[in-house]
């Protein structure tokens, strides 16, 4: 019997979720839900749209799954932060692991978005909330830290750690038995041959790559 879930989110990561929730799993959606100034149709995807304040009423967490649907938006921290808030209101999380992703991982968190072509070695260890866009290797013993968004085609060699919040651009490659610090950038392209420190900026910089330490709290991407 497939279970009842609700999509957080109406945006692109919303409408990619419904698409493959609905064509890849067992979960049946049955609702999207927003924060209430979000609120801009009663009806996305012929699904109802729920206002966060009214959710628990009409999709208590004793009945429904939840998806966090939000992509990378202020370096991962609106996805975290609702993560957050679901778990603390009791509802339990949804993941999508496509039927085209080769998963051997030691420990895989709640509420992970991981698509086709993605590749989790042995030994390997995934938190709560991470996003792997098609493409991504996790190779053996390397720990992906929680609320991190990886882009399509980046590996992580093996026995590699990477911290909470971090955003690993496209095509990297962090070298294996490295650690990269929460709260990273690792630019499209960039190969990570060191550790880094918490809050740092990797990016291709005319022919060589530069290292801008101290992301402020208020950097976008």
């Amino acid at each position: 019997m497939s279970e009842k879930l609700v999509i957080f989110g109406t945006g692109i990561a919303g409408e990619l979720a419904h698409h493959y929730f609905e064509s890849d799993s067992d979960y049946e959606v049955c609702a999207f839900a927003v924060d209430d100034a979000f609120v801009t149709s009663e009806t996305f995807k012929g699904l109802p749209v729920i206002p966060t304040s009214t959710l628990e009423a009409r999709f208590p967490p004793s009945d429904y799954f939840i998806f966090i649907a939000i992509g990378y938006k202020n370096l991962n921290e609106i996805r975290a932060s609702k993560f957050n808030l679901f778990k603390n209101k009791g509802y339990k999380f949804a993941s999508y692991i496509s039927s085209k992703a080769f998963v051997a991982a030691d420990k895989l968190g709640d509420n992970l978005f991981i698509l086709e072509g993605c590749i989790i070695q042995s030994f390997a260890k995934i938190g709560d909330n991470v996003t792997l866009w098609s493409g991504v290797n996790i190779a053996h013993h390397t720990d992906i830290g929680e609320h991190v968004f990886m882009s399509c085609g980046a590996t992580v060699c093996g026995c590699s750690k990477v911290g909470s919040k971090s955003f690993i651009g496209a095509n990297a490659t962090i070298r294996d038995h490295s650690n990269i610090g929460h709260s990273n950038i690792i630019g499209m392209g960039v190969s990570i041959v060191c550790d880094t420190k918490d809050f740092t900026l990797v990016k291709h910089a005319k022919n060589a790559v530069q290292i801008i330490a101290e992301i402020t709290p208020e950097f976008k991407i």
